[in-house]
Formats: structure tokens, C-alpha cells, sequence
């Protein structure tokens, strides 16, 4: 083989191993609702016309993480059917574009611990 056409493959073969490594790793990010608020749930369900404080559909507004958590933390079951499209005669959400299965297994981790209050501050559902 052509010395020169070497470098191009072992650059070609790097790149094929590393795509092919992205789908075994493990998630190592936190299922946290200090996490998931503002990174998951406000930029792909706080939208102008969804869940923000302007429209409030359903009133849910998703905007802030306190208000996220309000409106989420004790609807478990019923978020994690929504976002998987399983309910019948309800639209899967976000409606544009459904969040990616990683999103939704990270979202599935923090129901499953109990859908705990992370902060920052207090839990804005505690009585006084």
C-alpha cells in the first residue's frame, strides 16, 4: 500500500473507533434536579408557547428550577408516560422534538430515587 494514503486511514480508523465507543458509555451525569431543571426541562419545555411564565399550558410553568420541581416532583409516573408518548389520546412531549432516550433515562433515575429536592435553597413545596 501507498505510504501517503496511511495516514489518512489511521486518522479514518480513530474516528470510527471513538463513534463506536459513544454508545456503551455509561451517563455519568447527575440525576439531580439541580441538573436536570436547567438543563433538560427549561431550554425543551420552557418555551414561549409551552411552559414558561408567559403561557403556563396545563398550568405548568417550567421556567425556573423551583417551579419546575412545583409543578414535576410528585408526577412521577405520569411525566415519565408523557415523555415517553405511552399515554393514548395525549401528545408525547415536547411536542417538536421528543427528548433524547439518555434525557429520559436521566429523568427515569431522579423518579426512581424519589424525585428529591436538590436545591439551590429550600424545597419550594415545604409547608412553613
Amino acid at each position: 500500500m501507498n505510504p501517503r494514503f496511511l495516514i489518512p486511514l489511521a486518522g479514518l480508523a480513530l474516528v470510527v473507533s471513538a463513534a463506536a465507543g459513544c454508545g456503551g458509555s455509561v451517563d455519568s451525569r447527575p440525576a439531580k434536579w439541580s441538573y436536570i431543571a436547567p438543563v433538560i426541562i427549561e431550554p425543551n419545555c420552557a418555551t414561549a408557547n409551552c411552559h414558561s411564565a408567559l403561557t403556563q399550558r396545563f398550568n405548568l410553568r417550567l421556567d425556573t428550577i423551583k417551579e419546575s420541581y412545583k409543578g414535576l416532583h410528585q408526577v412521577g409516573g405520569l411525566l415519565m408516560a408523557v415523555l415517553r408518548g405511552e399515554l393514548p389520546n395525549v401528545q408525547r412531549m415536547p411536542p417538536d422534538a421528543p427528548l433524547p432516550d439518555p434525557d429520559i433515562a436521566l429523568i427515569q433515575a431522579w423518579v426512581d430515587n424519589g424525585a428529591p429536592w436538590d436545591g439551590p435553597g429550600p424545597d419550594p413545596t415545604a409547608k412553613p
